[in-house]
């Protein structure tokens, strides 16, 4: 992976991050927090971690294509936490 690619990738892992916790948040009918949601994300059954990180390096030509074309770029690229990109855009370009 590029260096510079490397905001892209953390800004999508984010915002994946994000999603997962609120998920995880509905189901247990509260905040369940970052901390629970890494753990969960790394190490829970469904292995999110592994799969992003494949489906990332499977199309991050297509990922980062679209970074440059229709956002910052990957220099330019907010990073974790800052990515505005929706969910199901995000899912596409992953294709999972």
């Amino acid at each position: 992976m590029k260096h510079h690619y490397l905001r892209v990738y953390l800004a999508l892992q984010g915002r994946e991050l994000e999603e997962d916790k609120f998920y995880l948040s509905q189901r247990a009918c509260q905040d369940v927090g970052m901390e629970m949601t890494i753990e969960h994300w790394v190490n829970g059954s469904e292995k999110h971690a592994a799969r992003f990180e494949d489906a990332y390096n499977q199309h991050e030509d297509e990922v980062v294509s679209y970074c440059t074309t229709s956002c910052v770029g990957p220099m330019n690229c907010p990073g974790f936490g800052k990515c505005e990109m929706p969910m199901d855009l995000v899912h596409k370009l992953l294709h999972d």
